[in-house]
């Protein structure tokens, strides 16, 4: 079970701890292009992906948003991440440790810490000890020894009213500080999870609403069977490959939705552009057909008076010029129309190119 596990190529996390004398390479069988990995020194690293060569497995690592290359990873230290779990920080047990100093991460956590539900997403194994990796509102903020956090641990376990304090107060948050001012009609409590080092409880009032307490407000209450269950190698590495898999599920998933975005996008500079062509055209079938109605007029008053030849020859004449003109114009459009949708694919500058022939066009029926 666990060679499989060892040997399934899925996207790691590292953070990267090796002899300062191995190289990176950029090409897994070429030793032409090489980078020194000093820089990357207890970095979290990610793998893209792995290949087994001689008994030794590399892998094509990746900084931030940078892949460097391919190393054997003998000495780094694996994280293994999974769904995340809340912890409260025991103040009076705290202290840094060498992985935050080694990773240069150095800052007052009891600042940042007291009081906050703390997320933890992932832990590692650091000189034979477990370490918890802390986030708040997705910040990381380092890597803290399992001693000095405290777990959620969930439960079930019925209250009675008479083990409850004549003073306890209920808590909107878990640092609590802010106690539920209207009274509380309490027929029915259960106590529902327990930071038991740091005494702090969630309750269920009425079997509806969720409040915290201090546990020293409960008498008589055993928690003795109630502790935080490890997980062992095999279940830490399938939690990390499912984690991975979520991962990549979401980027594909937002792959696809900004894919449909610029279709969409593109769809609708096309509907544009076609509705700005077909008014184009709306508009020389109006022009065409209102000469050529004024055409059939004079033709007709030509005929009929004789005596008006000459002004109505003179105005014949202007009217068939501008008919050419507009049917020579209508051909041209065509042309125009047809050349607008070999260039479809560069929507922006087509539209530009629209603009100013329909700014072009209004001018010239204007001046008619």
């Amino acid at each position: 079970m666990e060679n499989v596990l060892d040997n399934y190529n899925y996207s790691r996390q590292f953070i990267l701890v090796e002899n300062p004398k191995k190289q990176i390479r950029k090409r897994l069988k070429s030793d032409l292009e090489l980078i020194e990995i000093d820089d990357y020194q207890w970095k979290i690293v990610s793998t893209i992906s792995m290949q087994r060569i001689d008994d030794k497995l590399y892998h094509l690592l990746q900084y931030e948003d940078k892949k460097l290359g391919w190393l054997d990873l003998e000495d780094s230290i694996q994280i293994f991440r999974f769904p995340a779990k809340h912890y409260k920080v025991i103040e009076e047990k705290f202290s840094n440790n060498e992985v935050n100093s080694n990773m240069n991460i150095e800052k007052d956590f009891i600042s940042h810490f007291k009081g906050k539900l703390l997320n933890v997403k992932s832990q590692i194994t650091f000189n034979g000890e477990t370490y918890y990796s802390v986030f708040i509102k997705d910040k990381f903020h380092g890597f803290h020894h399992h001693s000095v956090l405290d777990p959620v641990i969930d439960c079930e376990i019925e209250v009675d009213k008479n083990q409850l304090d004549s003073n306890i107060e209920f808590y909107k948050i878990s640092n609590l500080t802010k106690p539920v001012e209207e009274v509380l009609d309490v027929e029915s409590i259960k106590l529902i999870s327990v930071f038991k080092e740091t005494r702090i409880g969630k309750v269920r009032i009425n079997q509806s609403d969720n409040y915290w307490v201090h546990l020293d407000s409960i008498s008589d209450l055993n928690l003795e069977d109630y502790v935080e269950i490890q997980k062992s190698d095999e279940e830490l590495k399938l939690d990390d490959i499912f984690y991975s898999i979520n991962i990549e599920r979401n980027k594909s998933k937002e792959i696809v939705k900004t894919v449909l975005m610029a279709k969409d996008f593109l769809n609708d500079k096309k509907n544009k552009n076609k509705s700005i062509n077909t008014e184009y055209l709306r508009t020389a079938s109006a022009n065409t057909n209102e000469l050529e109605n004024k055409y059939k007029e004079l033709k007709n008053e030509k005929q009929s008076q004789d005596k008006l030849l000459r002004k109505t020859s003179g105005d014949l004449k202007l009217a068939e010029n501008r008919l050419t003109h507009q049917k020579d114009y209508n051909k041209r459009l065509e042309v125009q129309k047809d050349k607008y949708k070999k260039r479809m694919e560069t929507v922006e500058e087509k539209l530009k190119n629209l603009d100013a022939r329909y700014k072009t066009l209004k001018e010239q029926i204007n001046k008619n």
